[in-house]
């Protein structure tokens, strides 16, 4: 038998939602306090109306939802993109959707973190959080739009880095999100992106955004060394009430931080024809 408490609010695009636990079963500790916390921190919208601890976690899991909505998107397997179509739920215009799970610390996620993983409407920021005098750690998923309020994303990851214990997180996690490529910038004319790198590890390329002032700036094949977050980008290829000219497609995409030139493209010799001698008949 499972006890329920159904809670209505007010919110236009969340209604009904329900806590939803087995008998006798009670919240994670851990994940107890970083509730307590987050309704402290988003007093301004967010109340226990607002959250969700799923059936069927041991009450380990949370969800917050604020002004979500239903998307159509395509269906995904083994990383490719299907013709066929599912409802996903995510964020509205200035929404937020929210997932924490409690895991064992240690354990190692499909995802590498941190990481912003691009939907087809939203972002999603993905990080792990060791809590402090534990041996647990908190898998954070936090899916919001360009429009949503950044204080409040601010305030969503300053709980879980607040519970690290650690006042150096933020700074070490900065770093440890900062990457570094070097290869040949390119251009194209018309695609989903405009610059990237080639000519690194096995054959690979690398979108770039941000920074399209400096790229413009600089000619291309030049030998470039970019530091920036890396993240993976997907492209549903578009349907009949969105058309889209590219097919669908995975990328990943750095989100630049610093560009430098390395060398100019290699200068082409150019050999002039001898004038010597002449081919035209008599």
């Amino acid at each position: 038998m499972k006890l329920i408490l159904s809670i209505t609010t007010l919110l236009l695009f969340t209604s009904n939602l329900t806590f939803s636990l087995e008998e006798g079963e009670t919240i994670d500790p851990v994940l107890a306090s970083f509730k307590e916390q987050l309704e402290t921190e988003l007093k301004e919208f967010a109340s226990s109306s607002d959250i969700i601890i799923p059936d069927g976690y041991q009450g380990g899991s949370l969800i917050l939802k604020y002004q979500t909505r239903t998307y159509m998107v395509h269906k995904r397997s083994k990383g490719a993109i299907l013709s066929e179509l599912e409802e996903r739920e995510g964020p509205d215009t200035k929404g937020i959707l929210l997932s924490v799970g409690v895991q064992k610390k240690g354990w190692i996620n499909q995802a590498w973190t941190p990481q912003i993983s691009q939907q087809p409407y939203w972002q999603t920021y993905l990080n792990v959080y060791p809590v402090a005098d534990t041996e647990k750690q908190l898998y954070l998923a936090l899916s919001y739009r360009p429009r949503t309020n950044e204080a409040w994303i601010e305030k969503i990851k300053g709980v879980a880095e607040g519970m690290t214990g650690d006042p150096e997180f933020p700074q070490i996690e900065a770093r440890r999100s900062r990457h570094q490529l070097e290869g040949k910038l390119q251009v194209h004319p018309k695609y989903l992106y405009k610059y990237f790198i080639t000519d690194f590890g096995d054959g690979q390329e690398c979108a770039l955004s941000r920074m399209e002032a400096q790229l413009k700036s600089i000619e291309p094949g030049s030998l470039i060394r970019v530091q920036g977050r890396l993240e993976i980008r997907s492209h549903d290829g578009g349907n009949a009430q969105n058309p889209s000219p590219f097919p669908a497609s995975h990328y990943i995409n750095m989100h630049l931080e610093s560009v430098e030139v390395i060398e100019a493209p290699e200068e082409v010799e150019v050999v002039e024809a001898s004038s010597g001698g002449s081919s035209q008949p008599d």
